[in-house]
Order: C-alpha cells, then structure tokens, then sequence
C-alpha cells in the first residue's frame, strides 16, 4: 500500500507515544507526545492514542489550512507484529497485556482510518 500523504505517523512506546503529521517530503508536523500509561492496559492506551491523534491533526489543520487532511495512518510499536492484520503477536514487557491484541483494528476503528501497524 503506498500512502496518500498527508499521513498521521503514532509511535508506541513502553513510557512515550509520539504522534505527528508527515507530508508527501517526509516533512514532520505538529509533533506532540504523551505518556503511554503501559499499565493501564491496551484499550486504554489506545484510547490516549486517539486522542492524541485527533489534537495532532487540529493543529496540523490550524497550521496548515490549506492542505489535505491525514486519511490514513501508520502505527509503530514495539514487538513482534502480523503487519497483514496489525495484530500484535508478542508484546514486550513494558507493553503488558498487548500479546495477541487487533491493535491495527481497533485503533482504525477510533481513528475512523485505514492503520497500518509494523516494528
């Protein structure tokens, strides 16, 4: 799949979640960063996460009218990860709870986008 720019770009992290916005010349916008709250489990993570995203992308449309906004998005997290299903398959220790967990799905579904999740 190549991506039609511009993109969100999330990296999980066992104690920090980047997010920014990244432009067809791989140029980083609007990057903000959250605790990951590892222990609170994955739901609520990803619940951060989305939010997190969704203040990413205001202030990219804030900064940047004019241009497109971000339709897709592509997750990093630590682990081993089916990136066909975006499941993660072996999660590690800071990441409790995460082994077996649709993260691509789930997080497509509170981002209302197609997510792409890899290592």
């Amino acid at each position: 799949m190549h991506p039609s720019y511009p993109v969100l770009a999330i990296d999980i992290g066992g104690t920090k979640t980047a997010a920014a916005v990244i432009d067809e010349r791989y140029a980083v916008h609007c990057r903000q960063e959250i605790a990951t709250e590892a222990q609170a489990g994955p739901e609520r993570v990803l619940d951060c996460i989305a939010e997190l995203g969704q203040s990413v992308m205001a202030a990219f449309q804030r900064t940047l009218p004019d241009a497109a906004t971000p339709h897709a998005a592509g997750i990093a997290i630590a682990g081993q990860v089916d990136v066909t299903s975006g499941d993660v398959l072996q999660a590690t220790e800071n990441m409790p709870g995460w082994t077996g967990f649709p993260a691509g799905r789930r997080l497509a579904a509170k981002l209302r986008m197609p997510v792409v999740v890899d290592n």
